[in-house]
């Protein structure tokens, strides 16, 4: 196994060790090393109740979270961020500051901006692969910066409504619970204060089946996961069904009650059709 350690500013090496059950081992010291770290502030107005404001790296194309407010209006932001290219955003609506550098130890005022006044919004229909609508499918709808508006549920009738677009490209995914179809997503762009609307088919998913035993005799409670997707526990009589996969996957068994400690060789899957897999648990 391997050990590491990090804090909100400092992560360690890793360290390799061997367990065995019952025993106690020792482990090489951690030795945790402080980030190199800048200041980026900036002056945001205009917000919506629940607005966030992100700070985007230009060259990992990564937004971090870095202020919320929940009455709106304006809000001076301040943030330790590793040393780069940033420009400060508003999750969502697409705006954004120009690019700074922050450099280390340093402070970069990265100025004012201002969030759209007027913001629209974008209707749809979810269906799934077989062409029915999808009820409680889950939808997101993020910026060009990869920042979600608030989400949504559809209704009975398979449709949605996201608010907050303004302008410009979007991509809008979403899944269904049940498992019976499998998440996608699709591209589109809003025209300056004008509604879109944007209709998704779902993909068709796959599902596995089985049993768990030890010593011959089905076990409860163990927790089967997939590397990509959810994760069930097994039945009294042992057995599970674990939907909405698709694609290579890896599908994992495992007992995590004190005392317990069993475990299953994981079986690696492609989901391009349904499976049966059945798990013997050892020490």
């Amino acid at each position: 196994m391997q050990l590491s350690a990090s804090t909100n500013n400092r992560s360690s090496n890793v360290v390799k060790v061997s367990a065995v059950q019952g025993k106690t081992v020792s482990a090489k010291n951690l030795v945790a090393k402080k980030w190199a770290q800048g200041t980026i502030t900036a002056t945001v107005k205009n917000l919506k109740p629940n607005d966030r404001v992100y700070a985007y790296n230009t060259k990992t194309k990564f937004a971090s979270w870095i202020a919320e407010t929940q009455e709106g209006g304006t809000l001076k932001v301040k943030a330790k961020v590793a040393p780069g290219s940033y420009r400060i955003l508003i999750g969502g609506p697409n705006p954004a500051s120009k690019a700074v550098t922050v450099k280390k130890n340093k402070t970069t005022k990265a100025g004012t901006l201002k969030a759209p006044a007027k913001r629209t919004k974008v209707t749809g229909t979810i269906k799934g692969y077989d062409g029915k609508v999808v009820k409680k499918a889950d939808v997101w709808v993020s910026d060009s910066y990869g920042t979600y508006l608030p989400g949504a549920v559809t209704s009975s009738k398979g449709k949605f409504t996201v608010k907050g677009v303004v302008s410009g490209s979007y991509t809008i995914e979403a899944s269904d619970p049940s498992g019976k179809n499998y998440r996608n997503s699709a591209s589109f762009k809003v025209s300056k204060g004008k509604a879109a609307k944007k209709n998704l088919k779902l993909l068709r998913a796959y599902k596995v089946s089985g049993k768990v035993t030890y010593k011959g005799k089905p076990v409860k409670g163990v927790w089967i996961d997939a590397e990509w997707g959810g994760g069930v526990e097994t039945s009294k009589s042992g057995k599970f069904t674990l939907k909405g996969l698709r694609g290579k996957n890896v599908i994992s068994a495992r007992d995590y009650y004190t005392g317990s400690f069993l475990y299953a060789h994981s079986k690696s899957l492609k989901f391009s059709k349904n499976h049966t897999v059945n798990f013997k648990l050892k020490k």
